[in-house]
């Protein structure tokens, strides 16, 4: 999981104060108490269990307010990446897509649930900034699993033009020995990142 710097490192980018994310990392954490760790982040099946997180999301807006919100998602969001892109079945844009569908279930729920009118628009405003935080993001993916920088840098520098012969259009992709290289270890094209 990623480190309590690399956690602060993102939520301060995202506007959370560094006070705000450093308790925030604390009592999702909850040092001490195992039973509690990573309290409320139940995902079944790439969905939040709502029960579980609303609770938590009422609990850190009454005490941090937007910052808490938006660092207790973030916090978890992160922690579900690395959990995937640590799998060796995983690809980085399957890591990603579940990332995007965890937040769009999120959004969907707190539409569907959430009460507290200005709760609920906090919650779905923090989903779509991590979600614009997560896109495209080499730093943050290499923040999180160090080891993509190197293939993303390298893959970055085989980067072709090609014209479509049907169609005559232009795009960009992996040269044939970078994409059979990498279909090897089991890292797909990154399409997202061309």
């Amino acid at each position: 999981m990623p480190s309590w710097n690399i956690h602060n490192k993102w939520a301060f980018r995202l506007g959370v104060r560094k006070d705000i994310a450093d308790l925030v990392n604390r009592m999702v954490d909850s040092i001490g108490d195992p039973e509690y760790h990573d309290y409320g982040r139940v995902i079944v099946g790439g969905h939040w269990v709502f029960s579980e997180l609303y609770r938590e999301l009422q609990r850190y807006y009454r005490l941090f307010g937007d910052d808490g919100v938006k660092a207790f998602l973030l916090y978890h969001v992160l922690d579900y990446m690395s959990t995937l892109l640590h799998s060796p079945s995983i690809s980085l844009n399957r890591a990603l897509e579940y990332a995007f569908r965890l937040l769009s279930g999120i959004e969907e729920d707190s539409r569907k649930f959430v009460e507290d009118l200005e709760l609920r628009e906090i919650t779905i405003n923090c989903c779509e900034e991590i979600r614009r935080l997560i896109t495209n993001n080499d730093e943050l993916l290499s923040d999180i699993k160090p080891e993509l920088s190197q293939w993303l840098k390298w893959a970055g520098e085989r980067l072709v033009r090609i014209k479509c012969e049907k169609c005559g259009q232009e795009f960009t992709t992996l040269d044939e020995e970078a994409r059979r290289f990498l279909a090897s270890l089991s890292i797909h094209v990154l399409e997202l990142y061309i």
